[in-house]
């Protein structure tokens, strides 16, 4: 059977981002469909969990569902990471946050080549002057706003387009128009507990059209084709292969050379 039959119907973000960080990963996950045991969570992982679940808590989920939603380790780095927190930590969590009226996003997206996108945007805000503002908040060790730049972009092209074909990504009124601004809430930290929360402004450059970020996912989709016709996917041995479900089956370290399943 062609590996094309294995083609998802629908492709979120972060599965093209994984088949452009390392596509033989991605060919286990959506096309081998590969059984594999779970890695365990990594320390980043569950404190992204936890930063998420802070600036993001639902005021209408029960304290039970919230536990049960979150799980037991994610809780308690929550909990650390609510007295860690510095007096400069809360101010900009007030500017890049709490000002807003807040909406998680969730959307498909269907691109010019008929791929369909899934996507689901942290946190679209409305300020007191009615200004729309993208929010993606992440996790990490080190500062680094530009990697995180085509995914806001995507974002922010999902979300005029949804506006000029009057089809709004949030149905209230006065959701219905183009972004002010996209913003980036990073949190530093690392083991032991150290936290440092920054906000970037993401400049907008006015030369870049804005269905560009769109254009790009469909090159990515036509490179996945090509990749599941061909079964051929290439490895990228990285630091991030010591947390990879796939590890002890495709030895990262081992031959680079473009891989086909057994």
């Amino acid at each position: 059977m062609s590996n094309l039959n294995n083609i998802p119907p629908h492709m979120s973000f972060s599965a093209m981002k994984e088949y452009k960080s390392c596509a033989h990963k991605f060919a286990h996950r959506k096309v081998w469909k590969t059984p594999v045991e779970k890695a365990p969570l990594s320390y980043f992982l569950h404190l992204g969990n936890a930063f998420h679940g802070w600036l993001q808590d639902d005021p209408y989920m029960s304290e039970e569902e919230f536990e049960k939603a979150a799980g037991i380790e994610t809780l308690t780095l929550l909990q650390e990471l609510q007295h860690a927190w510095t007096e400069a930590d809360t101010s900009v969590y007030d500017n890049a946050i709490a000002q807003f009226q807040m909406n998680e996003v969730e959307f498909n997206f269907v691109t010019p080549v008929g791929l369909i996108i899934k996507g689901f945007i942290d946190i679209v805000g409305m300020d007191a002057d009615g200004n729309i503002h993208l929010i993606e908040i992440k996790t990490g060790k080190k500062p680094y706003p530009k990697k995180y730049l085509d995914q806001l972009e995507l974002y922010e092209s999902v979300w005029h387009e949804s506006v000029l074909q009057k089809k709004p990504l949030v149905k209230k009124p006065g959701w219905d128009k183009l972004p002010t601004s996209k913003i980036l809430v990073m949190q530093q930290s690392e083991p032991p507990f150290r936290v440092n929360i920054k906000q970037y402004m993401i400049e907008d450059d006015e030369t870049v059209t804005k269905d560009i970020p769109i254009r790009k996912m469909d090159d990515v989709w036509s490179s996945i084709l090509r990749s599941i016709e061909s079964n051929e996917f290439e490895k990228n041995a990285q630091f991030l292969c010591k947390w990879c479900d796939y590890q002890k089956i495709c030895n990262p370290w081992g031959s680079l050379l473009r891989i086909k399943t057994p």
